[in-house]
């Protein structure tokens, strides 16, 4: 596990977060959700909003794991899957309706912030996708390609456009999706929070859920000082999954991602990178992705790894490939140094489960959890609130283990080892 010391960009500058207690003693609810991220929060929003009495169980604090502890990106494609390898998966009934979903995810997201007015420094300036070296055009034309027939704009640049807008020559071709953009992300939580609040949900953090059990026609849900009654409960923990509801933490694996970001640096020094304000992100097989924030900080991310300490690693490439890719950034400070866990599936793709009864759960996000992280919430709500199975975007599954789970650590660090050698390879390459 991650140890719990955060420095983070987002925890220096967020916008307040909400006044909340640990529960203490027993209530009555028509819903308790577990997880206050994204998921949780957008779901308690909605039911409250509903009418619905709602309490949040956080183990920690407000967004305390991936909502927020990412890197702000807003990007509206899978990061693995085209129509073709979707409809494999899940069938031609599910295709349209998730590639709508799923490329509908970010203008959902902007949609929501300028409905409740979060301030989240919020852009929807443009995703970049660069290709890193040569031989990725092909696939990610392809892909691109797929996509488009779907509906989202989708333009590909390269040569002299391309570096202007980078700011960078160490590309040569792309694909630039105009939906994709950049938040805050934990000013944006805690906006939510807020939001959910103001409409009569109750979170409580420091209220970790540690067991569960049925009585009469309400669920039980204990923590360590209280217990929640309620009809239904929506379990929202992703890639921090535990063992409270049986396999579900062995159906993803919890990658390690990193994020640093630098200090204010000259406008004179940084004016040519991403002078649009794109966020950025390459083919790369442990992707590299960043962008510029308002206060002209450069912010980059990566796939990392952890110590057996439980300390992040893997910031030392990550320079190097700042470097690379921006040479002014060569001797920058940066400041800031942190990570958390994304939750991958077997399929890429996300899970929507009801191992038991009136309890669901969703997660899953592949590394595109701010946008689907609110899509899923919203799905659970409206799965409470009376759509049926047969009529929810992701089809509901039974709880499935990743194969080989037992052996993820070892097998994870092999296989990272593995795509960031072939990845070093490739670039040399371009």
């Amino acid at each position: 596990m991650i140890n719990e010391t955060v420095n983070s960009l987002w925890a220096s500058n967020a916008i307040a977060e909400p006044v909340t207690v640990q529960l203490q003693g027993s209530i009555n609810v028509d819903t308790v959700i577990i997880g206050a991220g994204f998921t949780g929060l957008r779901a308690a929003l909605l039911l409250a909003e509903a009418g619905q009495t709602v309490v949040v169980l956080e183990a920690n604090k407000i967004a305390w794991g991936a909502s927020g502890r990412n890197g702000g990106q807003v990007n509206p494609l899978p990061p693995e899957n085209t129509p073709a390898t979707i409809e494999k998966h899940l069938g031609s009934k599910y295709l349209d309706r998730i590639a709508q979903t799923m490329l509908g995810s970010a203008d959902e997201l902007f949609d929501i912030i300028d409905k409740y007015e979060i301030d989240c420094q919020a852009r929807q300036n443009g995703w970049l996708r660069v290709d890193h070296y040569s031989q990725a055009r092909q696939a990610s034309r392809a892909t691109a390609k797929a996509w488009s027939e779907y509906g989202i704009e989708i333009q590909y640049l390269e040569g002299e456009q391309l570096h202007y807008e980078t700011g960078s020559t160490a590309f040569q071709s792309a694909t630039l999706i105009p939906k994709g953009g950049a938040i805050h992300p934990l000013s944006y939580a805690r906006g939510l929070a807020k939001c959910a609040i103001e409409a009569g949900a109750v979170i409580y953090t420091h209220s970790p859920a540690i067991s569960y059990t049925k009585k009469k026609d309400k669920w039980q849900i204990a923590t360590t000082s209280g217990k929640v009654s309620a009809t239904t409960v929506l379990v929202c923990t992703n890639g921090y999954s535990d063992a409270l509801i049986p396999k579900l933490a062995k159906s993803i694996i919890p990658l390690v991602s990193i994020q640093m970001a630098s200090s204010r640096l000259n406008e004179d020094l940084i004016s040519s990178i991403l002078p649009n304000g794109r966020t950025l992100s390459d083919t790369r097989r442990t992707i590299v992705y960043g962008r510029r924030e308002p206060d002209n900080r450069i912010l980059l991310g990566s796939l990392g790894r952890l110590s057996q300490r439980g300390d992040l690693k893997a910031f030392s490439e990550l320079k190097e490939e700042a470097a690379r890719m921006y040479p002014v950034l060569a001797s920058v400070d940066w400041e800031f140094h942190w990570g958390g866990h994304i939750a991958v599936t077997h399929d890429h793709l996300p899970h929507l489960h009801e191992p038991e009864p009136a309890i669901f759960a969703g997660l899953g996000y592949n590394g595109r959890g701010v946008a689907m992280g609110n899509v899923m919430g919203r799905i659970l709500a409206e799965r409470v609130l009376g759509k049926s199975a047969a009529d929810s975007p992701f089809p509901t599954t039974r709880v499935k283990t990743y194969p080989f789970h037992s052996f993820y650590k070892l097998g994870a660090k092999t296989v990272m080892w593995w795509m960031r050698s072939k990845d070093k390879r490739e670039v040399n390459r371009a």
